[in-house]
């Protein structure tokens, strides 16, 4: 029996394969479970349609955040907080901070996307990454003037 894999089965294929099965096999566990489709002319022509609307989908999604990639790399937050006389901060600079004051830019960034390993708890310049979906990094500049 030809079926369309529905999900990643181990031992038959990937998403989105034709495949030759038993059809007690079909019947009995892809079927049921929602594995996978018979392979009709109709059923192969939907999903390849599907297919095609997710991949343009996600070449969309790849070019927009290649081109929040590009907006972001170089671009500096300035933040302010309170700070001793030797340069040292009351408090810690965080990345929901630094997320918030992206926001008022104009950039749609989470909290989990900013890689900074401890708060930043000194005056001046700092290098802080960005990881954007699709793999994709780029580093920001944080300037923190003290109060």
């Amino acid at each position: 029996m030809k079926i369309i894999l529905l999900q990643d089965v181990k031992k038959i294929g990937m998403k989105g394969e034709i495949k030759e099965v038993s059809d007690g096999h079909a019947r009995n566990f892809l079927l049921p479970q929602n594995l996978a489709i018979l392979a009709t002319p109709k059923a192969v022509e939907n999903f390849k349609k599907q297919m095609e609307a997710a991949r343009q989908t996600a070449e969309k999604d790849l070019q927009a955040t290649q081109n929040l990639a590009s907006r972001l790399d170089g671009e500096e937050v300035r933040l302010k907080a309170k700070a001793s006389k030797d340069g040292k901060l009351f408090g810690g600079i965080s990345a929901a901070q630094i997320v918030a004051a992206l926001n008022k830019k104009g950039f749609i960034i989470l909290k989990n996307q900013i890689v900074i390993f401890e708060p930043i708890k000194t005056i001046g310049e700092h290098r802080v990454s960005v990881q954007l979906a699709h793999g994709l990094e780029t580093e920001i500049t944080i300037l923190i003037d003290g109060e």
